[in-house]
């Protein structure tokens, strides 16, 4: 067989074409969206987890249904379910608020272009539970005449006006006491009373001497001067209700100023301070009530309650107030006993009381005891250590604590203990429609703000409140 030479360029051309043949069989082709892809870092397989983070997000209404669950469950005294559910409620507050923070980023600083609206509201996002920024404090005011605190300038001030005005509305009407006295004054002499002349005569020369001669009237004469005496206190109590309303109002104002500036102890002083003058006595030096201006309420009687004495006769308990007065002066003394205790549920289910005094030398009241219906104030004396829960005083609007008690006090009627560090007791008629605690507390007490009708309260930011503490309800707490 005869062999054919190829020419050299065929063979090479022949060569090239069969290696590009092969190469391309070899090749798979590549698309523009896999180059893309095999740039990229290839992504892991989901977890189990990561699956069900892509679950629906929770939101606002998820909080507020978990919210009335929540309520339900602690008006069924199931505290176990309603601190399980709070704690769910935390987290996904949480979670709300993480998400508005990767959507609605805080914008970078800039004074130029800051503006109050630029900072997203994450605090309507949790319902009942939500961070607030506190209300700005009220700035005091500068440029008082001398070195002294703002509010002790305007309290002075506020004061010497309560002051001017209450003498100026007593004046006529000691006058007319006066000549009435004098009057009286005049028919013992002609009647040769000497000793009850001699009374009378000591009444018009110095009115301090009152106080002797007003007690249990032993004569016709010393009758008619207590007569004069209630007629007068009466008129002046009237003449200087308004003027008294308006000290309250005004010192009330400059408390809540003096709070809001952060320094509690000044707003305690100035508390106590202003107590000794809403307590100042009126005209009369009888014994008075340590609460109102020229009120002469005298001790309740015994038979107006129920009591025990223990074997030593030296304390007394009191079980049961059994009388129809509207206003209580608790006896200091029963039987010879001091009063010491206030039993569980004394004052249960009393309809007509609606004020009611407790004496020095009382130690404690349990547990329920002011459960009754028509209460709107009480006075806790400074030798009180020990006030269990009230019950409900549904219509308690203050509480007032004798501004010298070591383990109490009252700030704008909220009952604290004296380090201000719990809230013992809120008035569930308190005369506010929003109440700010001071920055010390760090616990809310069980039951301390049973039915309260405030609408919010705002409390400092790790303060600790007892699912119980608002049942009955439905405040609004919020954190600052």
């Amino acid at each position: 067989m005869k062999h054919t030479r190829l020419p050299f360029a065929l063979l090479l051309w022949i060569l090239i074409l069969s290696t590009s043949c092969d190469s391309r069989a070899n090749t798979i082709p590549v698309t523009t969206e896999q180059l893309t892809t095999e740039s990229t870092p290839p992504k892991e397989a989901p977890s189990e987890t990561a699956a069900k983070d892509e679950a629906p997000a929770p939101t606002t209404e998820d909080l507020k249904a978990l919210q009335s669950e929540m309520n339900a469950a602690m008006e069924q005294k199931d505290y176990e379910k309603s601190g399980q559910l709070a704690k769910k409620i935390k987290k996904i507050a949480a979670q709300i608020r993480e998400r508005n923070e990767v959507t609605n980023p805080p914008p970078k600083p800039d004074a130029a272009k800051e503006s109050p609206d630029s900072t997203p509201a994450i605090a309507q996002e949790s319902a009942q539970v939500v961070d607030q920024t506190a209300p700005e404090a009220t700035p005091q005011p500068s440029g008082t005449a001398d070195s002294r605190p703002f509010h002790e300038v305007q309290f002075e001030q506020i004061v010497e006006q309560l002051e001017k005005t209450k003498a100026q509305a007593a004046a006529p009407i000691q006058q007319r006491f006066v000549l009435a006295v004098q009057q009286l004054l005049r028919r013992t002499t002609q009647a040769g009373d000497l000793d009850a002349a001699m009374k009378l005569q000591a009444v018009i020369d110095n009115p301090e001497e009152l106080a002797a001669q007003v007690g249990e009237p032993s004569s016709s004469y010393e009758k008619e001067l207590l007569r004069l005496v209630e007629q007068r206190d009466k008129a002046t109590a009237v003449a200087v209700a308004p003027i008294q309303k308006r000290f309250d109002l005004e010192t009330q104002q400059l408390i809540r100023k003096v709070t809001q500036t952060g320094d509690l102890k000044a707003a305690a002083k100035l508390n106590a301070i202003v107590k000794q003058y809403s307590n100042e006595p009126g005209p009369s030096t009888a014994k008075s009530s340590p609460h109102g201006f020229g009120s002469q309420i005298k001790e309740s009687p015994e038979k107006d309650f129920e009591f025990t004495i223990p074997g030593d006769g030296k304390t007394a308990t009191i079980t049961k107030y059994v009388g129809k007065s509207s206003v209580v002066r608790v006896p200091s003394k029963i039987q010879g006993a001091t009063v010491t205790v206030i039993g569980r549920q004394a004052f249960e289910g009393v309809e007509n009381v609606k004020e009611i005094i407790f004496p020095e030398g009382l130690e404690k009241t349990l547990h329920a005891a002011f459960n009754c219906y028509s209460l709107k104030k009480i006075f806790f004396p400074a030798s009180v250590n020990q006030i269990e829960g009230f019950g409900n005083p549904s219509q308690l609007e203050t509480i007032e604590v004798d501004p010298k008690n070591k383990n109490y006090t009252s700030l704008e009627g909220v009952l604290y203990n004296k380090q201000f560090e719990t809230v013992m007791q809120i008035p569930a008629c308190l005369k506010k429609q929003n109440l700010k605690v001071p920055n010390t507390v760090k616990n809310i007490r069980p039951f301390a703000g049973f039915g309260c009708q405030l609408k919010s309260v705002l409390i400092p930011q790790d303060a600790v409140v007892d699912p119980r503490a608002f049942l009955g309800s439905n405040t609004i707490i919020t954190r600052y």
